[in-house]
């Protein structure tokens, strides 16, 4: 059996449906497939309809409790998920090496209130002074990184995300559907999708949209929000369906589609749904957040401005406009960019920051 790794993460996928969730489940298969002893501690949760939002949880006992069952199976190295806040690596003793799987850093983004913003700034000044190696996905949430805690810059690491995608995938016979799978809160710009599509449905009548996600709560009701929108746009084709899916199920969505929309304002770290998207379906449109990532660009996304309502719309319509011949070729060169995206990779990498931290440890 190889070195011990003990995994701290309050959620795991598929009970909580976000991307620092399937990061931690892979991470966890990958290491276990190469013979790590891993140990993962995280919550248990009762999640279908909706969600919480992880990253708005202050919670100090499960910080000190997580840390004390890592430390208790004396690890080798102990990694983190890192959300907007977490407070496990203050509690860990000097003795074990701690990386931080750094996510997103939205709380930088949007409005909280100043006593919660001062403690994830203070969790995370502590806990980047504690962890010897942190890890980014991207280069949007790297660059925040950098300019907010600078002491950051000398331990940083960038490692892309992967992808798994079913084997022999296609997407079904030409469909009027615009589709949207993925988490129902705020950063992910959905009001903007369904605005948007209000211009969409009059070049393309007999167009659809559909929205599918889990709601997160946390962070204001956006579920209402958008409920309130739908009733003042009125228009019969638009399908929201807020709960929980399947994996199985979410494939088949995003096969359905004509185009899949991944519409996010911002908060995001990486972006692992555009490339389920490009590697399901082929044909998405993205916000350019996931541009700044890295996970998209301009020859195999369709990608806007975000927050520019007339420019999504704009290339929704070129997306939709797209002939038989066109589609398959834009297929093809996202099947070829979503190659370059594996876990295997990702976990490489990653080996190699561990076993860097090991050898430190046996000097």
């Amino acid at each position: 059996m190889k070195e011990k790794v003990a995994i701290i993460s309050k959620g795991i996928w598929p009970q909580i449906t976000g991307g620092a969730e399937l990061v931690t489940y892979k991470v966890t298969q990958e290491l276990q497939r190469r013979g790590y002893n891993v140990f993962l501690i995280n919550k248990e949760w009762e999640c279908k309809e909706s969600r919480p939002e992880m990253s708005t949880i202050i919670d100090w006992a499960w910080a000190e409790e997580s840390a004390r069952k890592a430390m208790a199976v004396d690890p080798d190295v102990i990694y983190i998920s890192q959300y907007w806040w977490e407070g496990a690596a203050l509690f860990i003793n000097d003795t074990y090496p701690v990386v931080l799987m750094i996510h997103d850093l939205g709380f930088l983004e949007v409005d909280l209130k100043s006593e919660m913003r001062h403690q994830m700034m203070d969790a995370w000044h502590k806990s980047i002074n504690r962890a010897q190696k942190l890890i980014v996905a991207g280069k949007r949430n790297q660059d925040m990184l950098f300019e907010t805690f600078p002491q950051a810059k000398e331990k940083t690491i960038l490692i892309p995300l992967g992808v798994e995608l079913p084997a022999n995938v296609a997407p079904h016979a030409p469909s009027n559907k615009i589709v949207y799978v993925g988490r129902i809160t705020r950063y992910k710009g959905i009001h903007c999708l369904i605005k948007a599509f209000q211009e969409v449905s009059r070049v393309f009548p007999e167009a659809e949209l559909h929205i599918y996600g889990q709601i997160s709560t946390g962070l204001g009701d956006y579920h209402q929000e958008l409920l309130s929108l739908l009733r003042k746009i009125g228009i019969k084709k638009i399908n929201y369906v807020p709960k929980w899916f399947s994996e199985e199920e979410k494939i088949r969505m995003i096969q359905e589609a004509g185009v899949v929309v991944y519409p996010s304002i911002g908060s995001e770290g990486f972006g692992i749904g555009p490339l389920e998207g490009l590697g399901i379906n082929g044909v998405v449109v993205a916000s350019d957040v996931f541009e700044e990532t890295g996970v998209i660009n301009r020859d195999v996304a369709f990608v806007y401005p975000s927050h520019s309502i007339q420019e999504l719309t704009q290339q929704l319509i070129k997306a939709m406009s797209l002939s038989p011949e066109d589609k398959a070729l834009q297929r093809e060169k996202a099947s070829r960019w979503v190659a370059n995206f594996t876990w295997g990779r990702h976990v490489d990498a990653l080996e190699e920051v561990f076993k860097s931290l090991w050898s430190r440890k046996d000097v």
